[in-house]
């Protein structure tokens, strides 16, 4: 792996005479996945993939070699990663047992130095769940971490010592209810918290603003014209004078988030940036903090810059111009903020790193995320936008084969389903299936994420109904712009996406040839019930399940695939992972059941795995299936 480690842009090149890329290249082990700077700018820490883990290596700049890699077992990966001083780094470590599948797994954390030694887990969570607030760089001991154990709901703020894991508890908390959210300013001291309040039901919860001024907390008033905004902090300026936080308190009705500042001096709130349609979601920093810039995801994100006068923002804005059409972002500064590590990617570049000198703006090649793929292999994704039937704006993205104006359609409908949203950038299930003639559709339906808080909404109880009208309206713009023929359309999903996709094929059984449920949720009543998910059940998720899908047991069997299966006609292809604990194989084995009993053909495959399949022979097993069943339906011949 350590092979793929270049410090010249020119040998990266030497990818354009290799052959037709395969599925392991377009769905390779990502050999540089993440990087950060050494505060001192001596090291780099990365993490990497290397069979069913990720790990963590560490780099020497200087000496151009790997000095360690760490590595905790097999199914454990390395989730975050930071710098505690120049010789000792901090990581989060949790057990997957699928591509998606690690919720409510513990996540430990360990620090070692980076020669190797002295490794040690310095927390345990097994009984409590962390977040790290700060790292402390002035303090070479310990870092600030938020702490809640599960017998108590509210964030508590310790600073946990990276040698021997000693906690010590800072009492710097707001009074309130329960402190949902902590966030420190860019000297490491608690500034910013958020409450939540609970209701008798989900609609009556609140949310507060905590904010400390001169050594005394304060609730932030907020002329809202909703009675329920959304609020998520952000940070604060270089000199801690402004906190930074995006809501839709000023909106009445529809509209995305805005990003707004709260002015500790003047006791005011002032929106500083909101897109037309997209909420803020990208957010570049400086090296001692301070806030540069807000992006929005549309395509090629779009920037809003806070701060034009400094080095970071002028080196961030010259990254962007330089690398068009790709999304460019700094990972890490060194202490001196002479120093940072920039990472560059797009939907036709699945991932590069480079050293960058921040006064002068110039870069050096490190490394990319996926060497042995030829980026020339690689085609556009471009975003579109349809009118639903009810008027509802939807957007999404398409990806055609080179070189073509009309082909083979695959509908690629994405998880979640609510709060998900499929974004521009490289996916390697829409690229493996171009390279082999198929346009690939990706709609944003209603209910997903990014795109404000009504829109996610509008969602609610549209679970099977208007949510799934929209990846059929979606569907029919295609065909009615001429991308495809109605004779050559096939429907895809995975967990939401797969019930999606049964759903599709019983709400409209004439529209699409074939579909292939990966991983999907297909018997609702079962669902409901919890039977054998790992989601944490009680009245609150009870409610939240009602209020968002069906509240009886008749609307549930409505539009559950595994209630409905004599409106099928399309050929039908189920994949699942026998060691699902997401979506577990009840879902499966009922969908199953009710085919079998129905007299009606289809094909399948279980793998030992969990939620997504993870493990590369099986990656390979399920999309050369799923080349072949699409080849069978809708005429492409098999490569």
């Amino acid at each position: 792996m350590f092979r793929a480690l270049l410090f010249t842009a020119l040998m990266a090149l030497s990818s354009a005479t290799w052959a037709q890329p395969g599925i392991e290249e377009f769905f390779g082990r990502a050999e540089f996945k993440a990087m950060k700077l050494s505060p001192d700018g001596e090291h780099v820490a990365f993490t990497y993939e290397e069979n069913s883990e990720v790990k963590l290596g560490i780099l020497s700049l200087k000496k151009k070699k790997i000095l360690s890699s760490f590595g905790f077992g097999e199914n454990m990966h390395v989730t975050y990663f930071d710098w505690g001083t120049n010789d000792r780094v901090i990581m989060a470590v949790t057990k997957y047992t699928g591509l998606w599948d690690n919720m409510g797994r513990p996540q430990h954390l360990y620090a070692a130095n980076i020669d190797g030694t002295k490794r040690k887990q310095i927390f345990d969570m097994q009984q409590s769940v962390y977040t790290v607030l700060h790292m402390l760089p002035e303090d070479e001991d310990h870092i600030l971490i938020g702490k809640r154990h599960w017998a108590d709901p509210s964030l508590k703020a310790y600073r946990l010592n990276i040698n021997n894991g000693k906690l010590d508890y800072l009492a710097d908390q707001p009074k309130a209810e329960v402190v949902a959210g902590l966030l420190a300013d860019n000297s490491g001291k608690i500034r910013l918290a958020v409450e939540y309040i609970e209701g008798e039901t989900l609609e009556e919860d609140q949310i507060a603003l905590h904010l400390k001024t001169d050594g005394d907390w304060k609730k932030v008033s907020f002329p809202s014209k909703r009675d329920k905004p959304r609020i998520r902090p952000v940070g604060f300026s270089s000199d801690n004078n402004v906190a930074y936080f995006t809501s839709n308190h000023d909106l009445s009705g529809e509209g995305p988030d805005a990003l707004f500042q709260y002015s500790f001096s003047t006791d005011k709130i002032s929106n500083i940036a909101r897109h037309e349609f997209t909420d803020p979601n990208r957010f570049d920093e400086g090296p001692a903090g301070g806030l540069l810039s807000v992006g929005f995801s549309v395509a090629v994100p779009e920037y809003v810059y806070l701060d034009e006068s400094r080095n970071e923002t002028r080196l961030l804005k010259g990254l962007r111009q330089a690398f068009k059409n790709q999304d460019v972002s700094i990972t890490s500064y060194s202490a001196d903020g002479k120093k940072a590590i920039v990472a560059v990617e797009s939907d036709t570049n699945p991932g590069e790193f480079y050293l960058a000198d921040v006064e002068t703006g110039a870069v050096s090649y490190l490394a990319e995320t996926l060497p042995k793929l030829p980026k020339k292999n690689l085609v556009p994704m471009r975003p579109i936008e349809f009118t639903a039937r009810d008027g509802l704006k939807i957007r999404g993205y398409l990806t055609m084969p080179e070189g073509v104006e009309k082909a083979p359609l695959i509908v690629n409908v994405h998880g979640g389903p609510f709060g998900a949203i499929d974004t521009w950038g490289y996916n390697p299930e829409a690229q493996y299936f171009a390279s082999h003639g198929y346009a690939t559709l990706q709609i944003n339906y209603r209910g997903s994420g990014g795109y404000g808080e009504a829109f996610e909404k509008a969602g609610f109880r549209q679970w099977g109904w208007k949510m799934q009208d929209d990846v059929t309206d979606g569907t029919l713009w295609a065909i009615e712009n001429g991308i495809t023929d109605r004779e050559t359309v096939c429907i895809y999903g995975g967990s939401y996406g797969g019930y999606a996709t049964l759903r599709g094929i019983q709400k409209e059984p004439d529209l699409y040839k074939c579909a292939v449920g990966y991983v999907g949720v297909y018997d609702m009543p079962k669902f409901f019930k919890g039977d054998g998910s790992d989601a944490s059940r009680g009245d609150r998720m009870d409610e939240w399940l009602a209020q968002r899908i069906a509240d009886n047991e008749k609307d549930m069997i409505a539009i559950s695939p595994a209630h409905n299966v004599e409106k099928i006609k399309a050929d039908l292809f189920i994949a699942h992972g026998a060691n699902d604990v997401r979506v577990p194989m009840v879902h499966f084995e009922s969908l199953k059941k009710a085919l079998d009993s129905a007299g009606m053909q289809f094909d399948y495959m279980v793998k030992p795995e969990g939620h997504g399949y993870y493990q590369m022979e099986n990656k390979k097993e399920l999309y050369s299936k799923m080349l072949k069943f699409f080849n069978k339906n809708i005429g492409q011949k098999p490569n």
